[in-house]
């Protein structure tokens, strides 16, 4: 099945999200992930979704760090705000707010209630017969350089800045020192 941007996410929702109270330690939320062989889990404060715990948060804000996974609690290291959408969000929406904010994965709620997760590996990254729909990533308007990849508005304005920067510094000289 291909990913098309139209479609509605509620096609690449995967299981039911794993949850783990706030007060739990990052090695508690280590061992469910991997028994359950999920790269996240939802951070709740009495049952309701908080934050988002994921491998990279674990490795790069407690590994890395040299934190203690079984003195850290989850809700020292998880990542928040959850960005979350409804299941009626199209795919194309759904990448976009990926893009946007910079994460891997969405949560699906619906009227309050967790619907589970959407993770930019399973709608695409993982699965080896779809690809992802370029035509939603925004293309750069103009004319790019082909040394730099700045753009400009048209070739004139790409000439002189070929002239000024790259040949004035040496660059197409083969002189390093004048860069």
């Amino acid at each position: 099945m291909d990913l098309k941007i139209d479609d509605v996410i509620t096609d690449y929702i995967h299981g039911e999200a794993l949850l783990i109270d706030e007060k739990a330690t990052v090695e508690d939320a280590a061992k469910k992930m991997s028994s359950h062989q999920l790269g996240s889990i939802i951070v709740t404060r009495e049952g309701k979704p908080l934050g988002i715990l994921t491998e990279w948060d674990m490795l790069g804000r407690v590994i890395a760090l040299g934190r203690d996974p079984q003195r850290t609690r989850v809700d020292e290291v998880m990542s928040v705000p959850l960005i979350t959408i409804n299941p009626s969000t199209k795919t194309g929406e759904a990448i976009a707010l990926m893009i946007k904010h910079g994460v891997r994965r969405l949560v699906v709620v619906d009227n309050d209630r967790l619907i589970g997760i959407v993770s930019q590996s399973y709608m695409i990254g993982d699965r080896r017969d779809a690809s992802a729909p370029l035509p939603i990533l925004e293309l750069a308007k103009g004319v790019s350089c082909p040394y730099c990849a700045s753009t400009f508005e048209n070739k004139n304005e790409l000439s002189k800045h070929i002239d000024r920067i790259h040949i004035g510094r040496g660059l197409l000289e083969g002189d390093p020192r004048r860069w």
